[in-house]
C-alpha cells in the first residue's frame, strides 16, 4: 500500500531513479495510478529533479492476494512514469510486474516480463 510521502523506486528507462508519491487516486495497490515528485534522476536525462510526474504502481511491498488465491508481494514499491495520455513513457522496464499493473495494450513489451 503506498500513502503519501512514500518512496518509490523507479523501473523505467526515462532515467528518473526515485520518487516521493504526492497524490494516489485509490488505496494505492498494484496497478493503481499516481502522481510523484522525482527526488533523484540521472544527470543528462529529460527528467529533471524536482518535477512532478504521474505513475502507476507495478510493485508493492504489500501483500497481494489474488482472486485465483496466488500472494505477491516484492521486496519494494515500484512505478512506472506516464505521460499526458497515461501510456508508459519509456520503452522498457526493469524486472517483473503482474497481471494486474495495467490493461492488455498498457505494456508494449509483451510477456516477457509478466507473471
Amino acid at each position: 500500500m503506498v500513502q503519501l510521502k512514500t518512496r518509490l523506486y523507479i523501473v523505467d528507462n526515462t532515467g528518473a531513479k526515485l520518487g516521493r508519491c504526492i497524490r494516489t487516486v485509490r488505496s494505492g495497490n498494484i496497478g493503481d495510478f499516481l502522481t510523484l515528485n522525482i527526488k533523484t534522476a540521472k544527470p543528462l536525462s529529460k527528467i529533471k529533479e524536482g518535477s512532478v510526474e504521474h505513475g502507476i504502481l507495478i510493485r508493492s511491498a504489500l501483500k497481494y492476494q489474488r482472486k485465483n488465491g496466488i500472494s505477491l508481494k516484492f521486496d519494494k514499491n515500484c512505478c512506472v512514469l506516464l505521460n499526458n495520455k497515461f501510456k508508459p513513457k519509456a520503452k522498457r522496464f526493469k524486472g517483473v510486474y503482474p497481471r494486474e499493473a495495467g490493461r492488455k495494450d498498457f505494456f508494449s513489451m509483451g510477456n516477457k516480463g509478466l507473471i
